[in-house]
């Protein structure tokens, strides 16, 4: 089922984009819109995320209908989508409702009150929502987004899963994701200061305030993206109309394509590169195709890895744990481990190593490789051990 749920989430995802973006073509003109279809189309992570069975992924079409709404002036529309989706999928989706009610709010455009009141109505009406169906799942009252929301910030454990400096987002992962987009926003910055503020201001408080957690990953802050692309295809159109009128402005159009055709090969690159990121997946199957049923233990590194409930087999002869901080004893009952840990000393007596899958470690020059003459080097990242009989 893993293929056509993530077609079926691809499409929504798609679809809910071309509503941004013939939203933002209705009020920047239609040659803006294109440019932002080809700036888009000319990414990696932003369409590769379109269709990972994430909470992120599913928050990701309401935003980008949220988005529209905005462009549209629908502010209670607006309100409804974001809401929606912070208390469902993605709690921290509030911190970008706040910028944007914020900046309508500067602009006279709502009243607060009357704002208020039917923020706090439509959230309620999405909380008893998830709070009963969640619960019924998981046979405990429970509000997921609640839970994670304390986890992260009143209990401030993102940390336990990686830290990185305050500047990460803006430094590392926003470039990383717009590649060429980031140098077509420069004009727009400079030429259409009014729009580009329109859209750059929700992004800026955004994503600072959420640098503010120790746990940083691009996925937390990529619903910025099309914002940004946006502003990027404004620089786009600002240059190419006035490319007649003076070299400055031809030069500028000669360097926005030769960005875009640079996001172009550095998307491929990450395509090929991604293709060797997910040993843990791969471990499972080849598990799966080799091994006799029995009780799998998945440890975080391979669950992140490519693992999913999607590829566990609807068999009752096998079962499945992700449990964490199990001691050696624990794991000595499970018939097969998929581990990150090539050694296990504590387990030697029981369990023996019958797969090793390589995932990506680095690039490589490799002249003999062609064009590019690089290569993927490849290492042991996801073992699988199997108990031993006695």
């Amino acid at each position: 089922l893993n293929a056509p749920v993530r077609l079926v989430l691809g499409t929504v995802n798609v679809l809910a984009f071309n509503e941004f973006r013939r939203a933002f073509a209705k009020r920047f003109g239609q040659d803006a819109g294109r440019v932002l279809l080809l700036v888009t189309a000319c990414q990696f992570h932003l369409p590769f995320y379109m269709s990972r069975t994430l909470p992120n992924s599913f928050a990701l079409c309401c935003v980008l209908l949220a988005f529209a709404a905005w462009m549209r002036d629908e502010d209670n529309l607006m309100m409804r989508w974001l809401a929606f989706a912070a208390v469902i999928f993605r709690s921290e989706l509030v911190l970008l409702l706040g910028p944007l009610v914020l900046q309508r709010l500067v602009r006279e455009k709502i009243t607060f009150f009357p704002s208020l009141i039917h923020g706090i109505g439509v959230s309620l009406v999405f909380l008893a929502c998830t709070v009963l169906v969640d619960s019924v799942f998981w046979q405990r009252w429970l509000w997921p987004e609640g839970e994670v929301f304390w986890f992260n910030t009143f209990e401030n454990k993102s940390h336990l899963w990686g830290v990185a400096p305050f500047h990460w987002y803006f430094s590392r992962a926003l470039p990383k994701a717009l590649l060429g987009a980031a140098v077509l926003m420069i004009p727009a910055i400079n030429y259409w200061r009014r729009s580009s503020t329109f859209l750059m201001t929700p992004v800026l408080i955004f994503v600072s305030i959420y640098s503010l957690l120790p746990h940083k990953e691009l996925r937390f802050i990529f619903y910025v993206i099309p914002l940004c692309n946006a502003v990027a295809a404004l620089g786009f159109i600002y240059c190419w109309r006035r490319r007649n009128r003076s070299k400055r402005f031809f030069v500028a159009v000669i360097i926005g394509v030769c960005a875009l055709l640079a996001s172009v090969v550095v998307s491929s690159a990450f395509l090929y590169v991604s293709s060797s990121n997910y040993p843990g997946g791969r471990a499972l199957q080849h598990l799966h195709d080799t091994q006799s049923p029995g009780s799998v233990h998945i440890d975080v590194a391979a669950a992140q890895t490519g693992i999913s409930r999607f590829l566990q087999l609807d068999d009752e002869a096998w079962s499945y744990s992700k449990a964490e901080n199990l001691s050696a004893e624990q794991l000595a009952h499970f018939d097969y481990l998929v581990t990150a840990r090539s050694s296990l000393d504590s387990l030697a007596s029981s369990h023996e190593l019958v797969h090793s899958e390589l995932g990506f470690d680095r690039l490589v020059r490799d002249p003999s490789a062609g064009f590019p003459p690089v290569r993927v080097q490849t290492v042991g990242k996801i073992f699988v051990w199997r108990r031993m009989q006695a």
